[in-house]
């Protein structure tokens, strides 16, 4: 493998590279040198799938990632990575470095963000579009359409859920999250809007035909972080004595709002570590009155 894979490797799978140049190159010999790097690249495209997909099937979330840290990790030291654990005292946090001398060093950073019980199915193809509408899908398409923690960025969410009841088969059904405003602590600048669970339920019913309303709650461990949470949300809110956060409009509110999210998430990783990796996707339970869920989690048939 070519000291080129090597560092087109580390981009691929969102590590920390450091990488320098031997020598000096001309503009031709640079775009010669990006050529070789592409076919390489092309010719080991279906390791990165593979790569990919394995990451996906872990389904991890936040500081728990230790298969998908070992995974990739132990790939990078075969080729010959140095790897440094634990950084910033996260565990599962990384850098892998490789040199060949002295000269310029260049870094590429990234995360993984996982949800979970979510896998990505290998070779399903993946498309981006602006929605709603759903463009080029046929109406009768799908068994199944699962929506988690979307309607509430969608501005348009009638056609939203008009387009999902249109692709869908006859016997077909909507598996929709979202997150219940009755249990949100402050207003998320990125949503058009959150819903109580009436609200979302007379939505759907207007365009399907059955809808099963339920919530996703938790145990005594999510609760009682979700109450840590609560209560530093309110710490910092307090400064707030102008009500900006009900004044300004979204576009301006999104700066703050992302600088104390980060800050508050670091705060309570620090002060309630044991609470924030010790909660796992089997804390979370399905709950029969969406009232009592962190998230609304409703199911919408169509006839």
């Amino acid at each position: 493998m070519t000291t080129k894979f090597l560092s087109t490797l580390a981009l691929l799978l969102g590590v920390s590279l450091v990488a320098v140049a031997q020598k000096k190159y001309s503009p031709k010999q640079i775009e010669a040198l990006k050529t070789e790097v592409a076919q390489v690249v092309e010719a080991n495209h279906k390791q990165s799938q593979v790569m990919v997909d394995k990451v996906f099937s872990f389904a991890e979330l936040g500081f728990q990632e230790v298969e998908s840290s070992n995974y990739l990790t132990g790939i990078l030291e075969k080729q010959g990575f140095t790897i440094e654990r634990g950084i910033s005292g996260i565990p599962t946090a990384w850098f892998a470095t490789w040199s060949n001398g002295p000269g310029p060093v260049i870094a590429l950073g990234s995360d993984v963000d996982n949800i979970p019980k979510a896998s990505q199915y290998p070779g399903v193809a993946f498309q981006q579009a602006v929605i709603p509408p759903f463009e080029g899908i046929a109406d009768n398409t799908y068994d199944t359409i699962v929506s988690f923690q979307v309607i509430e960025h969608i501005y348009e969410d009638r056609l939203f859920l008009q387009e999902i009841y249109r692709m869908l088969k006859p016997g077909g059904k909507a598996i929709i999250s979202t997150p219940n405003n009755t249990h949100t602590l402050s207003r998320n600048p990125w949503h058009e809007r959150e819903y109580i669970p009436q609200q979302l339920i007379d939505l759907a019913q207007s365009i399907f035909d059955r809808i099963e309303a339920k919530g996703i709650g938790g145990n005594e461990k999510v609760w009682a972080y979700h109450e840590a949470n609560r209560k530093s949300v309110q710490t910092i809110m307090r400064f707030d004595i102008l009500d900006l956060e009900h004044k300004l409009p979204n576009s301006v509110l999104r700066w703050p709002y992302e600088f104390l999210n980060r800050f508050n998430r670091n705060r309570l990783h620090r002060t309630q570590g044991a609470a924030v990796v010790d909660i796992s996707h089997e804390d979370y339970l399905v709950v029969e009155d969406p009232k009592e869920g962190l998230d609304l989690f409703y199911i919408l048939w169509k006839k």
